[in-house]
């Protein structure tokens, strides 16, 4: 065996040192050290054994030089307990057979085919071994002074720690590429922007294809990557809504999107957090809605609309009146609307011709409105119509339209019906007064213009009831 002068250790050394020195990862750095470990302490091969996840020992990258065909296993079973304790010492093993070694270490000797070996552990943070390196000889007269253990050891000790980063930084990359699928695949779209300058830090394939990909919009400002027509940050941002008076992260905040280029809708997550680099960052997920909206636009098509006329019911009338008390000064009208005679068109012709007389009325109402007003089928033969930012001449001009045509006969297949309107129309006298409170001063104006044999239009004005055939002069 060749023994070092204190010149050629530390030329040994230095030269181990500067080839681990290279990047981490790279296998034949590794590999060089090995062959130097072999040329230097007379060895016939190195290796270095990883442990997976069956907790089974295999092979890594190995330097073998062999002048026999018999090589190392591939796949080294996980040793007994007692053997595993021997390791775990942290201290180097050598067995050579023909010396007292316990069957544990002899056992070593069997399972690597050899009959000089040098062990030495990897042991991971956790206290458990990660890995075994070593070394071998299976010539039978060789050695003629012994080891030196001490060099040997730094030197495993540094081989050890190389691994063990290399390891690690390998689990770190694993971590990252298993985190990376898992974000691309989640069928959330997901990306991170700075909080301040908006810069985009992260984004995944399925927020990112339609921009592009992810090389295409990381590191653009956000509005601008995501909008042709954004110069500056989105008006509707929620950021404010993410962090205290002293700039801290606070709760998730969750918003509806709807995609302006293709109309798909996206329930929005917004949230504060520490990036990795601990700036204040602000990450977006959002997951498509569309089908969501489409049932929810369904469902509220059955809550909110007549399905004989097609036009919003009482319900929706409720809704749109407590939504009035929130717009202040808002001016509006009620029109209140019954069809004459309609109790008469059922039992005379039936329920199915009565269908169709308030079908052909809702369509005719709905085409015949000025812009802000809304009509309602309120139940029954009744009618209501919301007028929003109407003036009185408005209001009264749609009145007039409407009663006009109910004076003409109503064709339904082979019938010419009569079916005149009784109109009530009234609107909020003081800032107090509440639109279920105009609806029923329309109401009763409404039921003043049935007293009337053909109908009419009749006017609420402070608590009277007024017909006003006069308009219809000065309105021809």
């Amino acid at each position: 065996m060749k023994l070092f002068n204190s010149d050629e250790i530390s030329n040994l050394w230095t030269e181990i040192m500067d080839l681990l020195d290279e990047e981490v990862g790279n296998g034949a750095k590794i590999k060089e050290v090995q062959k130097r470990l072999c040329e230097n302490f007379d060895f016939e091969f190195s290796f270095i054994y990883r442990q997976n996840h069956e907790m089974n020992f295999i092979q890594d990258r190995i330097y073998y030089v062999d002048s026999s065909d018999k090589g190392l296993p591939y796949l080294v079973p996980a040793f007994g307990e007692l053997q595993e304790s021997y390791l775990l010492r942290g201290r180097l093993l050598y067995i050579q057979e023909g010396r007292k070694h316990s069957d544990e270490e002899n056992g070593f000797l069997e399972i690597f085919g050899t009959n000089t070996l040098v062990l030495f552990p990897i042991i991971g943070d956790n206290q458990q071994m990660i890995g075994i390196l070593g070394m071998g000889d299976r010539r039978k007269e060789r050695r003629t002074a012994e080891l030196d253990k001490s060099m040997l050891y730094s030197v495993f000790v540094l081989i050890a720690n190389y691994f063990r980063l290399k390891e690690n930084l390998t689990k770190i990359e694993s971590t990252q590429l298993a985190l990376q699928s898992i974000v691309d695949n989640m069928g959330v779209d997901i990306y991170v922007n700075d909080f301040f300058t908006h810069e985009i830090l992260f984004v995944n394939k399925s927020m990112a294809k339609p921009y592009g990909g992810v090389k295409a919009i990381t590191g653009e400002k956000c509005y601008r990557a995501l909008y042709d027509d954004k110069v500056e940050e989105c008006e509707y941002c929620p950021q404010k809504k993410l962090v205290d008076d002293n700039g801290k992260p606070t709760k998730i905040y969750s918003w509806d999107y709807r995609r302006p280029f293709d109309g798909t809708w996206f329930r929005v997550l917004s949230a504060a957090f520490r990036w990795v680099d601990q700036r204040v960052a602000h990450i977006v997920s959002s997951i498509d809605i569309t089908d969501s909206k489409k049932v929810e636009e369904s469902l509220r098509q059955v809550a909110d609309y007549d399905q004989l006329t097609q036009i919003p019911n009482k319900r929706k009338l409720n809704a749109d009146l407590e939504k009035l008390k929130s717009e202040n000064g808002t001016s509006y009208f009620i029109m209140f609307l019954d069809i004459n005679k309609f109790k008469s068109i059922n039992d005379e012709h039936g329920h199915r011709v009565g269908d169709m007389v308030l079908s052909i009325t809702a369509d005719f109402i709905s085409k015949n409105l000025a812009k802000g007003q809304t009509c309602y089928r309120f139940g029954g033969d009744e009618f209501v119509i919301l007028c929003k930012g109407s003036s009185k001449l408005q209001a009264i001009k749609t009145a007039k339209t409407i009663e006009k045509r109910g004076r003409e006969p109503l064709a339904t297949g082979e019938l010419c019906l009569d079916c005149s309107f009784s109109i009530g129309i009234a609107s909020p006298e003081d800032k107090e007064d509440t639109p279920e409170e105009v609806l029923k001063w329309a109401d009763m104006a409404m039921y003043k213009s049935k007293e009337k044999k053909d109908g009419g239009i009749s006017l609420y004005n402070q608590g009277n009831v007024t017909n006003i055939e006069w308009y219809f002069n000065f309105l021809a």
